[in-house]
């Protein structure tokens, strides 16, 4: 009797040994698809939802899908797509910006420094995200691998304004359609150290115009909704004004 209890219980541990090793093995496979899974993802910031690839997705497939999961069509000379391991270095590009500025002391940097500091940036890829024209053009239709935050944000109604003006804050100006920059300038409240003969226009879509002596310019500069304005400083150098630019061609339309 003691021989068959025994021989009861041997086989009893031979299943759960079994069941586990089995178990692990699932669990395992389980974890190795998920990771496979994960290599590749692209999340649409404004619905917080994560598509999964496990191999990586042309760049017209994640538009697609994230398309659908709007309830409104988005505006895309202000959308980006962002790869996560590129932000490191720009935030350190960011930070030197911030640190410049804070060094000068003086009170046009300071309102310029608290102006970087109410806005949001990150590195933008320089592909175009407008769907009709990635899917009709493969190499604007590239291949996504790695980890990306893909912005699809509605139409702005104002532009903005930055720099060596008397604001905290970046300034909105309402849009007025059909109207060139000149119509914008009466409504910027200048500081004194302005460089009032140069003023940069960044557009949604990354564009850069430098405009020299804006008052007699002959052809009129317009706006695209969500475009900046920066007002240049005679306080810092032309460099830095530079890498103000650039960095604020990396503003996230929210």
């Amino acid at each position: 009797m003691d021989i068959l209890r025994t021989n009861i219980n041997t086989v009893k541990l031979s299943i759960l040994a079994v069941a586990l090793t089995l178990s692990s093995f699932a669990f395992a496979t389980q974890s190795q698809e998920e990771s496979t899974k994960s290599s590749n993802q692209i999340t649409l910031v404004e619905t917080a939802t994560t598509f999964h690839y496990s191999t990586p997705p042309r760049l017209s497939t994640a538009l697609a899908e994230a398309l659908h999961t709007l309830t409104y069509n988005p505006y895309y000379l202000g959308a980006a797509l962002v790869e996560e391991t590129q932000q490191q270095d720009f935030m350190r590009f960011k930070q030197n910006v911030m640190d410049q500025l804070a060094m000068a002391q003086t009170f046009s940097t300071e309102k310029m420094r608290s102006q970087l500091e109410h806005t949001e940036f990150a590195k933008k890829e320089t592909l175009p995200l407008d769907y009709d024209i990635v899917r009709v053009f493969p190499k604007k239709n590239p291949l996504l691998k790695g980890h990306f935050k893909l912005y699809l944000p509605k139409r702005p109604h104002d532009i903005m304004v930055y720099g060596a003006i008397q604001s905290t804050t970046p300034l909105h100006l309402t849009l007025q359609d059909g109207s060139s920059l000149q119509a914008y300038l009466p409504e910027i409240p200048f500081y004194n150290v302005a460089m009032n003969t140069i003023i940069w226009v960044i557009e949604p879509d990354q564009t850069i115009d430098r405009i020299q002596n804006i008052h007699q310019q002959k052809q009129p500069t317009y706006l695209a909704p969500g475009a900046i304005i920066y007002i240049a400083s005679n306080e810092i150098p032309e460099q830095l004004n530079q890498n103000i630019v650039t960095l604020l061609q990396n503003r996230l339309e929210k």
